[in-house]
């Protein structure tokens, strides 16, 4: 989602198994017209936050979520990166991917 009059990038989905990120953060166009748009969650924060039901957050708790994604042309990117604390210890879960559009004609 777009606020076009507070200039955020506003995303909002549920990981499966109870968990909620409401993220917010930026769009922005570099020398080469390529778009980019950048948002991230953490835990706690009161605008931009991480919502996990109790049994998620005692045995997997989800800390802090970013998506980026540019558009080049006929090129996307993006990256979506969660940190998680399983058993006391962290270690992110990150995808990634690029997408090619291809005319057929």
């Amino acid at each position: 989602m777009w606020d076009a009059e507070q200039k955020q990038v506003i995303q909002s989905l549920t990981i499966s198994r109870d968990v909620c990120v409401l993220a917010g953060g930026i769009s922005s166009t570099d020398l080469n017209g390529t778009l980019h748009l950048d948002v991230s969650a953490t835990d706690g924060d009161a605008h931009w936050g991480v919502i996990q039901s109790p049994f998620m957050g005692n045995n997997a708790k989800s800390s802090a979520y970013r998506y980026q994604l540019s558009v080049e042309d006929d090129v996307l990117t993006y990256s979506q990166s969660i940190l998680l604390e399983i058993y006391g210890k962290f270690f992110y879960r990150t995808d990634s991917n690029t997408l090619l559009r291809h005319s057929h004609g």
